[in-house]
């Protein structure tokens, strides 16, 4: 046996004859030796191994369970600390219904979201797919019409009896049916989310409880609101039902057919419901979760039980959970014994011994051909995956006397420095995209509709010739490669550096649905950077960098432009045309960010934007609508606008809107009021110009 393996191994072959007929030989043998003792039954292994699935499925449900928690109780909060600053609430306030239809909207674990108020109103938004409400509730033989998604339920307790008015709406909040209730009376204040707020002055979470009217389980939350003066303005709430949460608890298996289940501390089973057959070949009967349960209560220093049921043996598992929605729950985990016999390996003593006896035989075999073939193989499949991922700043070289590695090694080595090289002058998307299609790169381009940025320093010549090259190129260098990073992790393209400034584009070559949004969200970023940048900077008493920025979308042509020796990957267009426009029209309107109408309307209300002006563009007869960007709400707090700049923004539209109805006085009363209190907003200065030479000239609007 010693001489053939001698033999084997230093017979001259090939590097993938030696790899695959020893290695694979040796252990396929070593797996065939092993493998017929692994449905040995040996009960201490798998209750270990039982305990570390239990373990990580008791985790990933804690998670969620918190997860939802937090981001309710989180709702709650920012809602009362945005609506204390916006004035007294009433039921008939759009903004406020239409706030708390797009919170039930996008939040999938909220039911229902609704404010109650100390004179006993209510106005609350539901989400019907998780009330189960199918049918209207004064005549529930009557089905809700069909595409009904949302309901507002309004309670004014100044009507006697009290007008309880449910009011049905489809997907995009149009109404398709309301109806009237008279009972059953409906005490907002008597309510356990408004009592329990009310009284502890905090965030309240209720028991588990039934909804009404949609017969709904789950639990409510309640966060006061305040006014300056501490008095109560209002409480807001939530309800949470538990249908998603128990489809959730339903998919977590443990091993390959238990369950988990949620109980309250009576021992009553919050979640899931139980199907009426398992899928598994075992029941898990709600006799065998109690029977875990009552063993728990009585022995809790050992939390795991294997237990009888349905003529089968299950491995159970009982946890307390951590107070998360102010009630003390505990976990049940339960799985057929059967789940872990045929995957956890039970190694016993025979086993064992034989597999000491192949590795003191194979051991040095293993041993010498692991170092010469395993570790330098594993070492350069390691560096191929990094260069194919475009991470080129690996050293790592291989020392090996097997003439094909060493080979493999000089040609890593080799296409790791010419790839780098040529990744400075492409962009690595574009490398990237070469190394998937493995074809040569060609001349073409394509039409597509992508958002392109333009950025330049101001006043960079002044500053060059203030400064000696020396100062002049570190500053630049180190503001390129902070722009430069922000832009490329938005998935944005450097086309090319102009000078002092920047030439970007987002769509190409990956294609994304929101490309505006993230060009937006980079200018943004790149704004805030710069702040920070510059503060370090005159603490250094150092030149500072003020940038404009130029943001439209359009479509051009994108491709590889140039000639078969020399390309670049750019786009053309007029789009780029009116892009550069609009970083050079941020000089007259004294802006640092300047979107174009096409990029405004493909932003969601996340950004905060004001309408700047109407401008014109060489080529065009009409004249583009432009906006400044502002900011970004929920994103971080460097790109977060204040609650001022939002309300500016809103005045300065309005303001804007008279103008272009020619209203000259409400634009005149609304931009006098904006000066008065952001004397420094040039754009205001300019529309009171404005107003004042049309006036001098007889020019009459809406008086």
């Amino acid at each position: 046996m010693l001489g053939f393996l001698y033999r084997f191994i230093h017979k001259t072959r090939t590097l993938k004859v030696n790899i695959l007929s020893l290695f694979l030989s040796l252990f396929f043998v070593a797996f065939l030796i092993v493998i017929s003792f692994l449905y040995s039954k040996d009960y201490k292994s798998i209750r270990l191994y039982s305990k570390e699935v239990a373990d990580q499925s008791i985790s990933i449900i804690l998670a969620k369970f918190q997860s939802v928690a937090s981001a309710s109780e989180m709702v709650t909060e920012v809602s009362a600390d945005f609506f204390s600053e916006m004035g007294p609430i009433n039921i008939q306030n759009n903004a406020v219904v239409s706030y708390l239809l797009n919170v039930v909207k996008y939040d999938q674990n909220i039911s229902n979201f609704y404010i109650g108020l100390p004179n006993g109103n209510f106005i609350g938004a539901i989400k019907e797919g998780l009330t189960l409400q199918k049918t209207f509730i004064t005549d529930p033989s009557k089905l809700l019409p069909r595409g009904t998604e949302f309901a507002l339920r309004f309670i004014d307790a100044s009507k006697l009896p009290e007008m309880n008015t449910f009011v049905y709406l489809t997907s995009d909040f149009k109404e398709t049916a309301r109806e009237n209730i008279i009972t059953p009376h409906f005490d907002t204040l008597k309510r356990p989310w408004y009592d329990g707020a009310a009284r502890t002055k905090h965030l309240f979470w209720t028991g588990f409880y039934t909804f009404k009217p949609s017969l709904a389980t789950g639990i409510s939350i309640g966060n006061p609101m305040y006014n300056a003066n501490g008095d109560l303005t209002a409480v807001f709430g939530a309800d949470l039902t538990f249908l998603q949460l128990s489809n959730f608890l339903y998919d977590q298996k443990v091993g390959k057919t238990g369950r988990a289940f949620i109980l309250d501390d009576s021992g009553q089973i919050i979640a899931p419901k139980l199907p009426s057959v398992n899928p598994g070949k075992f029941q898990i009967s709600p006799e065998l979760i109690s029977l875990a349960y009552n063993r728990y209560r009585a022995t809790p220093e050992r939390p795991d039980y294997i237990l009888n049921s349905n003529g089968g043996k299950f491995i159970c598992f009982v946890a307390k959970l951590p107070v998360i929605f102010g009630s003390d729950w505990y976990i049940v985990t339960a799985a057929p014994m059967d789940d872990y016999l045929g995957d956890v390996i039970l190694l016993q003593e025979e086993a064992m011994a034989i597999i000491v006896v192949i590795m003191i035989l194979s051991g040095w075999i293993v041993f010498y051909f692991a170092k010469r073939i395993s570790s330098p193989i594993v070492v350069l499949a390691d560096e191929v995956d990094k260069i194919s991922k475009l991470d080129l700043d690996s050293k790592v070289r291989v020392s090996t006397n097997i003439k094909e590695i060493s080979m493999i090694d000089g040609s890593i080595a080799a296409m790791r420095r010419v790839i780098r090289s040529f990744a400075k002058y492409v962009p690595k998307e574009i490398v990237r995209d070469l190394f998937e299609k493995k074809e040569d790169i060609v001349l073409g381009g394509e039409s597509r509709e992508v958002t392109i940025f333009f950025s330049d320093i101001a006043g960079f010549t002044s500053i060059a010739e203030s400064n000696s090259i020396d100062v002049l190129i570190p500053l630049l260098s180190d503001y390129f490669d902070a722009m430069s990073k922000i832009i490329l992790s938005s998935h944005g393209t450097i086309d090319k550096f102009l000078g002092d400034g920047i030439m970007a584009f987002w769509g190409a070559p990956i294609s994304f649905p929101d490309h505006a949004a993230r060009a937006c969200s980079a200018a943004l970023r790149c704004n805030a950077m710069l702040s920070e940048l510059n503060a370090e900077r005159r603490k250094a008493g150092l030149p500072e960098f003020t940038t404009r920025f130029g943001i439209n979308t359009g479509t051009v042509i994108v491709g590889n432009i140039g000639t078969e020796d020399r390309m670049n990957y750019t786009v053309i267009g007029e789009a780029v045309n009116t892009t550069s426009l609009l970083q050079e029209v941020d000089k007259i309107y004294h802006t640092s960010i300047i979107i174009s109408e096409d990029v405004f309307k493909m932003l969601g209300d996340e950004f905060v934007a004001r309408p700047l002006d109407e401008v014109g563009v060489k080529g065009k007869r009409k004249k583009i609508k432009i906006y400044e960007l502002v900011g970004k709400i929920g994103e971080d707090k460097d790109i977060q606008p204040y609650v001022e700049q939002i309300v500016f923004c809103r005045a300065f539209a309005e303001a804007y809107e008279a103008m272009q109805r020619k209203d000259y006085n409400q634009a005149e009363r609304i931009f006098t009021e904006l000066v008065s209190k952001f004397p420094e907003d040039y754009p205001t200065q300019i529309y009171l110009k404005r107003i004042k030479e049309s006036r001098s000239k007889g020019v009459k609007g809406n008086e």
